[in-house]
Formats: structure tokens, C-alpha cells, sequence
């Protein structure tokens, strides 16, 4: 008997810990959808190949990049948070919108998104191919981000750089110390954020009990079949 519930012991430890693990190792996810509103007048381009978020490292948070480049610039950004399921304060998905500028007739660019936590900024998005016309304000480019895992609860800042889409230099830094709209935002991923209601929350419970209240009525079985063999 000893034996049997020191066994079962050992299972329920060994899956909480492959549960923590897995847990820890939630993989980095985000899905993005990107527009551009136009000026009236402005020939439409295609929007070139998005370059991969890999190419660009990681940053320290008190690495405030500038570039001495003075013919791009991003002149505004607004951000709008969309979705807090849990009503916790802290939103898994959010709108971004920049108007880049530039002293040219119209240029191609693209842009890399970053979120910073406390050690660093990591690439959350790199942008497909745009045209900028200009110092024309009816050219921003939005994007709707949603974090779909591996973001905890956090007050994050957001970088936006802008690359030449010719020559894949940096152009142009925007970030918490130009605007405070993009300082301490308040995000975590969508599986951190899970709805609060009655029903959801009963049966999560229940699903849980269950496991473990099956497990306790199967050991109080088998004791109470060896105390019957017993007498």
C-alpha cells in the first residue's frame, strides 16, 4: 500500500513538472494585420516581401538608438488597445499607426516593431514594404497586433525603426523618449488572457477537481479493498 501511494506521488510530481516546463517554454507568437491609407492623388505600389524577425537582435532598453539620417522621420503614432478578456488591466491586442515622413517625392520603406520589458527590446513585427510620399499625413500605416503566447503581464515600451527597403539601412528611431504614448503599455499575450465568466470558470475548475478527486477516490478504494481482504 505504502509502495502504491508513494508511486502515485511520483506521477503527480513528475506531470506538474513536465506542466511548469511546458509552460515555461511557451513559444513566442504574434499575428498582425498591416494597412495604409492613402492620399487621394498617390500612385498605389505593391507591398514588397516582409524581411524575417530574426535579422534583427535584441536590444538593451537603455540603448536609446539614433541615426544622424535627416531625410526620414516619423512625424506622429497613435495606439489604440482593443482586447482585455479578463479584464485585468493588461490588453493582448492593440492598433499602432505611424505617418512617416520623408524630403523625397516618395520612398520605399519598412518598419520593425519591438517590445521592451525590463532587460530588453526583442522584433515583435517587421512590416512589408510601404511608400512614404512625402510629408503627406494621409499615408500612415496601421497595424492590428495581437500577442498570441509567450508575452507575460508586463509594461512594455514599443520601438518603431524605419529601413530603407533599397539598401536596408536604418533611417529613422521613434520610441518612449519621442512619444509617451508608446511608454509603459500595459500587454500580455492572449493565452494569459482568459475570460473571467461563470461558466468558463466552473469548468475549468470542475476539469481540474476532476483529475484530482479521481485519483483520491481510487486510493481510498484500494484502501478500503485491502482493509476487507484484511478482515
Amino acid at each position: 500500500m505504502k509502495n502504491l501511494l508513494f508511486s502515485l506521488a511520483i506521477m503527480m510530481g513528475v506531470s506538474a513538472a513536465a506542466l511548469a516546463e511546458s509552460s515555461h517554454q511557451e513559444p513566442v507568437m504574434v499575428t498582425v494585420s498591416q494597412s495604409q491609407h492613402l492620399p487621394a492623388d498617390a500612385k498605389k505600389h505593391k507591398p514588397g516581401p516582409a524581411r524575417s524577425t530574426s535579422a534583427f537582435a535584441p536590444q538593451k532598453v537603455d540603448q536609446h538608438n539614433t541615426v544622424s539620417n535627416q531625410d526620414f522621420w516619423i512625424y506622429d503614432c497613435w495606439l489604440t488597445l482593443l482586447t482585455d478578456e479578463d479584464y485585468d488591466g493588461y490588453f493582448a491586442s492593440f492598433s499602432l499607426s505611424f505617418d512617416a515622413d520623408t524630403f523625397y517625392q516618395a520612398h520605399e520603406l519598412y518598419a520593425v516593431i519591438y517590445l521592451g520589458d525590463a532587460v530588453e527590446y526583442k522584433s515583435v513585427y517587421v512590416t512589408s514594404v510601404f511608400t512614404v510620399y512625402g510629408e503627406d499625413s494621409d499615408d500612415y500605416v496601421t497595424l492590428d497586433i495581437e500577442l498570441v503566447s509567450g508575452y507575460a503581464p508586463y509594461d512594455y515600451d514599443i520601438r518603431i525603426e524605419l529601413f530603407d527597403a533599397h539598401n536596408d539601412y536604418r533611417v529613422a528611431v521613434y520610441d518612449a523618449f519621442n512619444d509617451a504614448d508608446l511608454s509603459l503599455v500595459s500587454l500580455e499575450s492572449r493565452s494569459n488572457d482568459q475570460p473571467y465568466h461563470d461558466s468558463h470558470h466552473s469548468s475549468s475548475r470542475h476539469g481540474g477537481s476532476i483529475g484530482l478527486a479521481g485519483i483520491l477516490m481510487f486510493i481510498f478504494a484500494i484502501a478500503r479493498r485491502c482493509t476487507k481482504l484484511r478482515l
